[in-house]
């Protein structure tokens, strides 16, 4: 197979995501993230179709890099570890919360990496429905916790009222 004509490829879509990452997930923009990599901006669209895409590229691979807690533990603990990785994340990458937030392709990127813990809290007795309730409870507590800039007691307090609900109400 002869090779096509042109210039070789100078960049790959890790770079431009890692680029997109450091230039910061609220602030990024097509140029700079082109700047960031050496290429002219329009070169970028040759790997993503669209600044939202890169957007959700970049938060997949900031949540890929992420450790997450085990899922073999009891549903309180996890669910607690799962809320503090989330906040890390966006302690560790300000604009994170605001740009999951803002963004409409994110549920996905959520439901992916949620579904090992939705699958775990099965097990533990959690309904589907309910499982997914008290994990996107979390998330929103831990995003909008960071897009505010609330206290972290005030966020752990959040925290202990909606885990305090599902024991109430689930009776696990």
């Amino acid at each position: 197979m002869a090779a096509s004509p042109g210039r070789p490829r100078t960049i790959s879509l890790e770079q431009i995501v890692q680029a997109t990452v450091d230039d910061g997930l609220d602030t990024f923009s097509m140029p700079s993230v082109a700047r960031r990599v050496g290429v002219a901006h329009s070169a970028l669209y040759r790997y993503v179709p669209d600044r939202e895409s890169l957007l959700v590229s970049a938060a997949e691979s900031i949540l890929d890099a992420a450790t997450w807690p085990a899922t073999d533990q009891t549903w309180d603990p996890l669910l607690r570890a799962i809320a503090q990785t989330v906040t890390s994340v966006c302690d560790e990458h300000p604009g994170f919360a605001r740009a999951v937030l803002a963004s409409a392709r994110m549920p996905e990127v959520w439901r992916e990496r949620l579904r090992p813990y939705h699958e775990a809290l099965q097990r533990q007795g959690f309904s589907d429905g309910d499982a997914r309730l008290v994990t996107d409870l979390l998330l929103h507590i831990a995003l909008v916790g960071a897009l505010t800039a609330l206290d972290p007691d005030d966020r752990e307090r959040r925290r202990d009222l909606v885990l305090a609900g599902v024991a109430e109400l689930t009776g696990l």
